[in-house]
């Protein structure tokens, strides 16, 4: 990196640590306040603590953000021998609660924040080009800035409780003014002359802030890590019971007035905000919004007679909605919707729907069994597209695959790059640990949730087995073994070992550790540089630009400029693997997608050509978040709460449809 670079980036350092630091300090006297005005002597005793360590956190804070800046950088702020592995910990049950509330908070701020983190993280890899910055990296990403405060919290032994108020108040505090911080540090970089012309038209983020949150898996971060990858999505959707009340409450602002309100009334009004809001889902082509909004009156009817359409996910008047909105071959232009057999199929039945005076249960289920079943007889499996393509698929396939895996060696050679390991332990990293986490970043990237309790076992794994610790250091192993063993064991069955084979590893593994307490550093040993493993060599990142590649059928090209913000796609790895995805923004110049998962962290950066090419061979398709009556829904209870916080504003943005 040049000198100039490498001020620029210092600037940025200061200009974060400035902002943050403050952000901080009024966290920490919010939490002083809350925890003193409670009764009970543990919240007064945390407050009394806390008073007295309140520097302490903020100064360990500004280091924890210092050193990302510096491992950016390339600066360690200690010899990598130094390092203290045994001060690693895996997760405290007791701190759990607090634990997942902040990964809560990490999540939700990427996600409303999600454009100004692009251009952030598109502007640190323009400056950085001989490596890549992502949300495992990124200094200002919400993951990182987390786990600073989870760092510096933990070391003046706050109690649980006292823990979880502080990251609420952390949360209001830093996390809700994030967006500042990050435009003011985009600006600087532009002036610096970093992609001056760089935009990125990103997702709306009104309906992110408010929208209802999905159901959080409650159970250690750890098992969760290591868990098969088909279980580490979360659960699509909400669990909100009781939407129509809620619906009344946010209308009228006032929970005691819902008992006396108009049931015909709130019906009418919600069933209105319902189908404006199917109106704007972009994700949904214009002719298919069309025909499910002349079922508008006959479902105010139902409403208004049934108050369980509302509540109940499974009621099939919403079932039929929902089936209508994907009807459509996941292969068909958007120029030939009109001449789809699904589409003019479920255009009859929705004409049958609508010609009922009152369209019960009964009558929805009839129509929704016979679409499923024309469904059906029209989705034959592995049916390829109509279209003359030029790409082959499996070469696209092998090219996500080959990406994953080159992220995984490059995430090892950053663990291991300093370190002096046995050879079996450094094949075990080399072959079976970065299968798994293949699986991982094919999964969920390098950002999410799971990420810091993996590449934190990782190091515990490379601690265990290196040579030179003292007898002290026993005590410290004995403590985290069982956990450590149990972590490596999961992910050997991920990366699909039989049972023999992983407790062939593991004793391995424990022998390991047993003579690294009888080994001087360097004794028997090998440094990764003396084991060559084409996978784990290093390898530049300024390889040639690739030809641009343009799809046989130029409809699909426009189809791919098309493609709204927020739209959910999948794309093919293999048989095994597909990629679950949003697109979360647009970046120009050049002309790229940047799509990411729930949980906001990066997976796909493509060229809109490549999207294009993959439409036209069949590698990607587009898919549901969930489904549409769900959306709508959310999407209704984020504007009446936005146009409570703000009703001058949001008034305009819930004007009547009708």
């Amino acid at each position: 990196m040049t000198e100039s670079k490498e001020k620029t980036l210092l600037s940025v350092r200061s200009i974060a640590i400035r902002s943050l630091a403050g952000w901080v300090r009024q966290a920490l006297a919010d939490t002083i306040a809350t925890l003193s005005g409670d009764g009970s002597v543990a919240r007064q005793r945390d407050a009394r603590w806390l008073v007295k360590t309140q520097d302490q956190v903020l100064e360990q804070f500004q280091r924890e953000i210092s050193r990302c800046f510096n491992q950016l950088l390339g600066h360690d702020p200690a010899p990598a021998p130094q390092v203290e592995y045994g001060t690693l910990k895996l997760i405290d049950n007791e701190q759990l609660e607090a634990i997942i509330a902040l990964e809560g908070m990490i999540t939700h701020a990427r996600n409303c924040d999600i454009a100004d983190f692009l251009r952030l993280t598109t502007r640190l890899n323009d400056l950085f080009a001989s490596q890549i910055v992502d949300e495992s990296n990124n200094p200002l990403d919400p993951a990182q800035i987390g786990e600073a405060i989870k760092v510096s919290v933990e070391a003046i032994n706050l109690s649980p409780e006292a823990q979880l108020t502080l990251y609420r108040n952390f949360n209001r505090c830093v996390f809700h003014q994030l967006e500042s911080l990050l435009q003011e540090v985009n600006a600087f970089l532009k002036t610096e002359g970093i992609l001056p012309g760089l935009d990125v038209q990103g997702r709306d983020k009104a309906d992110i802030r408010t929208r209802r949150s999905n159901s959080r898996d409650k159970t250690d971060p750890n098992e969760r890590a290591f868990s098969k990858p088909s279980a580490l999505e979360p659960t699509a959707g909400s669990n909100q019971r009781d939407v129509f009340t809620l619906l009344q409450i946010l209308m009228h602002n006032d929970a005691h007035k819902v008992a006396t309100a108009s049931l015909m009334h709130d019906s009418i009004e919600a069933t209105d905000l319902l189908f404006k809001a199917i109106w704007d889902d972009v994700t949904v082509p214009e002719a298919i919004r069309m025909l499910i909004g002349r079922t508008s009156l006959t479902v105010l009817k139902a409403s208004l007679s049934d108050k369980s359409l509302w509540d109940k996910p499974d009621h099939p008047i919403r079932q039929f909605l929902n089936e209508l909105a994907e009807a459509r071959s996941s292969t068909t232009l958007s120029d030939e919707l009109e001449q789809d057999p699904l589409y003019l199929k479920a255009r009859d039945l929705t004409l049958e729907f609508i010609a009922e005076d009152n369209a019960d249960q009964k009558k929805a289920l009839l129509l929704l069994t016979k679409l499923a079943e024309f469904k059906r007889q029209q989705i034959q499996p592995g049916r390829q597209p109509a279209a003359q393509t030029t790409s082959d698929p499996r070469v696209l396939c092998q090219k996500r695959l080959d990406e994953a895996r080159n992220r995984a060696d490059q995430k090892i050679r950053e663990r291991v790059q300093n370190e002096t390991l046995p050879p079996g332990i450094l094949q075990l990293l080399q072959s079976h640990i970065r299968d798994f986490l293949v699986e991982i970043i094919l999964a969920q990237g390098t950002g999410g949730d799971n990420w810091k309790p993996i590449m934190k076992t990782i190091d515990l794994l490379v601690w265990s087995v290196r040579p030179g610790k003292s007898p002290v250091d026993r005590e410290k192993l004995a403590s985290i073994n069982d956990k450590l063993t149990s972590n490596i064991s999961k992910a050997l069955r991920v990366a699909r070992l039989d049972t023999q084979k992983i407790e062939s590893i593991l004793k391995q593994l424990r022998e390991a550790q047993d003579q690294s307490f009888n080994q001087a550093p360097g004794d028997a040993v090998t440094r990764p540089a003396e084991t060559p493993v084409t996978g784990l060599q290093p390898q530049t990142l300024q390889t040639p630009a690739a030809p641009v590649r343009l799809p046989a059928d130029p409809r699909f090209l426009q189809e791919a400029k098309n493609l709204p913000v927020g739209v959910w796609m999948d794309f093919v790895v293999d048989g095994a693997h597909t990629i679950h995805c949003t697109l979360a923004a647009k970046i120009s110049n050049p002309d790229c997608y940047v799509f990411v998962n729930r949980q906001g962290v990066k997976v796909l950066e493509k060229p809109v050509t490549d999207v294009a090419c993959e439409l036209e061979a069949g590698t990607v398709r587009q898919i549901s978040e969930n489904v549409l009556f769900d959306r709508a829904i959310d999407t209704v209870i984020a504007r009446l709460r936005a146009r409570n916080e703000n009703k001058s504003a949001a008034r305009q943005d819930l004007h009547s449809a009708a």
